[in-house]
């Protein structure tokens, strides 16, 4: 019988609850045509987004598209990353990896998508919403009503949306805001983000 030391016991938590709040946030994004779930077709595709068997795919992949160094930029680790989705074939709504930040107990996500800006505050199962200057855009932050110890900053980007995550590791917390530190991360990303 195999045992699970206190320190995979903590990657394994930290796993899951990334991918209940990337869940949440697919399930809160599309449509509902004739009782199946539909992504809404853009008229046009962005330059960072593309049609794949005629569905809307994002192009745009920070799990490879961002060199250690920007990783390090923003105060991450770029030994520990792990991919949160990212699918290796057929269209991608979300791509996403994760990260450990270097100097507090928190972790970086950074994540591309085919939703809008407008599409993440029309979804009910964010709230906190409030405008915020990064770099030359303006970022929308939020909060997930199901979890209390993360925050998301999401950038415009040409055909969807850049979202930059700062969460605490489980049972980590301390007193810094989190929203305030996905704020700076997100400032020190954004020059290397598309637009």
């Amino acid at each position: 019988m195999r045992t699970i030391n206190a320190g995979s016991r903590g990657i394994v938590v930290r796993t899951m609850v990334a991918g209940v709040a990337v869940s949440g946030l697919i399930a809160g994004c599309g449509t509902t045509v004739g009782g199946s779930p539909k992504t809404e077709e853009a008229n046009a595709t962005g330059a960072n987004t593309t049609l794949i068997n005629g569905e809307k795919s994002v192009v745009y992949n920070p799990c490879k598209d961002l060199s250690d160094e920007k990783i390090r930029a923003a105060g991450a680790d770029p030994a520990t990353k792990r991919t949160v989705t990212d699918a290796q074939s057929g269209p991608a709504a979300f791509r996403i990896c994760q990260w450990e930040a270097t100097d507090l107990p928190y972790y970086v996500s950074i994540g591309s998508s085919i939703y809008s800006l407008a599409d993440t505050r029309n979804n009910d199962k964010l709230t906190d919403f409030r405008d915020v200057p990064i770099g030359p855009r303006t970022g929308l932050v939020h909060k997930d009503k199901r979890f209390d110890d993360r925050c998301y900053v999401s950038l415009p980007m040409s055909g969807g949306s850049i979202m930059v995550t700062a969460g605490w590791k489980h049972g980590e917390q301390t007193a810094r805001d989190i929203c305030d530190l996905v704020i700076e991360d997100g400032k020190a990303l954004e020059p290397f983000l598309p637009k």
